[in-house]
């Protein structure tokens, strides 16, 4: 197991504060629209965050 694969879980758990996130995939947290396209505004401050 490389270094980083050791890592991650611990990075992860700093991060995120539930496994429940954690284990969130993040092109599916980003919020649609009914039609199913990205928000851009969402999108937008998701990037520049």
């Amino acid at each position: 197991m490389s270094d980083a694969e050791q890592v991650m879980p611990f990075a992860a758990a700093a991060v995120a504060p539930s496994a429940e996130v954690r284990l969130m995939d993040p092109i599916e947290a980003i919020p649609r629209s009914p039609d199913g396209r990205p928000l851009r505004d969402e999108l937008r401050g998701r990037v520049s965050a």
